[in-house]
């Protein structure tokens, strides 16, 4: 059987060391053409836009576990919810309104972090009544009562068409004696509210 060379009598045959395709023959050479030719077949992503869509990414992502959050709290699994608001809070940490239903959730669970979390909107929005109340209700559970009464003023200040808020604040007050600055601010949840149950209750213990 005989063979047939490709090239007959040529030998070896190399591909000329010239022209644009030139082989490198050094591994410098060869990572440095490698990223060239790479870099001339794609088109180079702009980092604002990368940085844009990943924005929009976290954004979306975070109103998911937001809704997923409210979706298990309305069941009353709030250790699941709070896993998802935790989530939502990590891609949006600007959002007070996720870090204000993430300390609600914390408190909820007995998590010692939900005051931080309520002070932190307090201190992005000093107006926000909602996060001076739950901020309230944690300091009234641990018998700060006139720290609570302090936020309690200011939750009403900014929210004052809320009863419960001036009842709480009632409360507040009469576990420090005050009871006629309890009784102001069980009449005024029922001048917001005439059929608040708390107040008119709270109003009968006193004159009891």
């Amino acid at each position: 059987m005989t063979t047939t060379k490709l090239f007959p009598g040529a030998g070896i045959q190399r591909v000329p060391e010239v022209g644009p395709n030139k082989i490198p023959t050094r591994i410098g050479e060869q990572t440095m053409n490698s990223d060239t030719q790479t870099n001339q077949g794609q088109v180079q992503a702009d980092p604002q836009e990368v940085l844009r869509r990943l924005v929009v990414l976290g954004a979306g992502l975070a109103s998911i576990h937001r809704l997923a959050s409210e979706a298990y709290a309305s069941i009353n699994d709030y250790e699941s919810a709070l896993a998802h608001q935790e989530a939502a809070v990590r891609f949006e940490p600007q959002e007070l309104e996720y870090r204000n239903q993430l300390g609600f959730l914390r408190y909820v669970c007995g998590d010692d972090g939900a005051a931080e979390d309520f002070q932190y909107v307090i201190e992005n929005d000093p107006e926000n009544a909602e996060a001076y109340f739950n901020l309230a209700m944690i300091y009234f559970g641990q018998g700060r009562y006139y720290d609570a009464e302090q936020l309690f003023m200011k939750a009403a200040e900014n929210n004052p068409q809320d009863a419960e808020t001036w009842n709480n604040l009632g409360v507040a007050r009469f576990h420090q004696g005050r009871l006629a600055d309890a009784r102001a601010s069980f009449e005024e949840a029922l001048r917001v509210d005439p059929n608040n149950q708390d107040s008119i209750q709270n109003l009968q213990d006193l004159q009891g």
